[in-house]
């Protein structure tokens, strides 16, 4: 969904803020464009907006032919200017961080639009953008050289005829297994190689589990303080995989126990209520409002998204300069939250408390 806004705000003039509210639908799914998804877009829209372009595209599909033989990839923004070839991806999932350094999908794209738009041209930097507005620690640029980008297209080659080998060796990892079919949070049968890396990540084994099941007692984790930060680090780095793995195991016993089947020592029991709603608004305000009069309804001020495509001058519009220059002193914003993301992400490390006592 978002995707398409962005698409057609870049192609079309428009802004994010113009979207807020409305329902939009997107391969099959229906959604409602928040203020967070406008105010996500702009920082990112804007610069786009601002940069000199020879070619450039928005969302177009790119050939992969020459590496990966008859696959093909959706490009959502390329250009070029001089000898540096940009792509940029859009990213807007809340769960999963992702860096732009060394990004097989983002420099498949760049092989993709060197192959299908720059016949011919000759390009020496590639600079790859990962946009990612609402997940912290995710998106950021990086830059390579088209040796480097070239160099990478044949290691996707060489994966690529590996994958295609019917006897390749499974190989567990929170990447490779995230969109598996037979991973259970996929709604898959489950996979031993899954489950043993699982597994691994707590320093369990089955046959530790199968003892404490039959003594009647919890497996014991290993303690932290006796956990070395190297696999400290480990665990976390695969989190989102194990704590995945475990919700699926949560979502098929709960379907086990409300269909029957056996679930040893557990059932399944009905939850809280929801909150109450009306069932037929316009009911409820004939009865509410004759009594309530204005009390019955609510009022709040737009917030910065929504105002900024309305009094923010533009190149296609005069708008209100005096009071957005007037609302932007009294605009704040509240700081980042520290999150955590692997070392050679391009943002500086925060202070430790040593080092602020030291500047003290």
């Amino acid at each position: 969904m978002q995707h398409e806004v962005a698409a057609l705000c870049l192609e079309f003039g428009l802004e994010p803020g113009d979207f807020i509210g409305k329902r939009l639908t997107a391969d099959g799914y229906s959604f409602t464009f928040e203020e967070k998804h406008a105010a996500g877009m702009e920082p990112r829209l804007d610069w786009l907006r601002e940069q000199p372009a020879e070619i450039s595209i928005i969302e177009r599909q790119v050939s992969l032919e020459p590496w990966l033989p008859g696959d093909f990839g959706n490009c959502d923004v390329g250009f070029v200017y001089g000898d540096l070839l940009t792509i940029q991806d859009w990213k807007f999932g809340e769960g999963i961080p992702v860096s732009p350094i060394k990004h097989g999908q983002t420099m498949l794209y760049a092989l993709g639009f060197l192959h299908t738009f720059l016949r011919g041209r000759s390009v020496k930097r590639v600079r790859l953008i990962i946009e990612q507005p609402h997940c912290p620690g995710g998106g950021g640029e990086w830059e390579c050289s088209i040796e480097e980008l070239l160099a990478f297209g044949e290691e996707a080659r060489a994966a690529g005829k590996r994958c295609d080998d019917p006897n390749a060796p499974l190989v567990a990892s929170e990447k490779g297994c995230f969109w598996c079919a037979k991973n259970p949070k996929n709604g898959g049968p489950g996979c031993a190689e899954l489950e043993r890396f699982n597994l691994d990540l707590m320093g369990q084994k089955f046959e530790d589990l199968d003892e404490a099941d039959m003594l009647g007692t919890p497996p014991r984790l290993p303690e932290l303080s006796q956990m070395t930060p190297e696999r400290r680090v480990f665990i976390w780095r695969h989190s989102k995989m194990l704590t995945s793995w475990i919700e699926a195991i949560h979502v098929g016993l709960l379907d086990d126990a409300t269909q029957g089947r056996p679930t040893p020592g557990i059932k399944a029991v009905r939850g809280r209520a929801g909150n109450r709603y009306y069932t037929d608004e316009k009911a409820a305000e004939a009865i509410i409002e004759p009594i309530l009069h204005e009390d019955a309804f609510t009022r709040k001020l737009i917030s910065p998204a929504q105002v900024e495509p309305l009094f923010k001058p533009t190149k296609r519009k005069p708008g209100h300069p005096d009071a957005w220059a007037d609302l932007q002193r009294i605009i704040d914003q509240s700081e980042g939250k520290p999150v955590l993301v692997p070392e050679d992400d391009e943002r500086p490390a925060l202070k430790t408390v040593d080092q602020m006592f030291d500047d003290l």
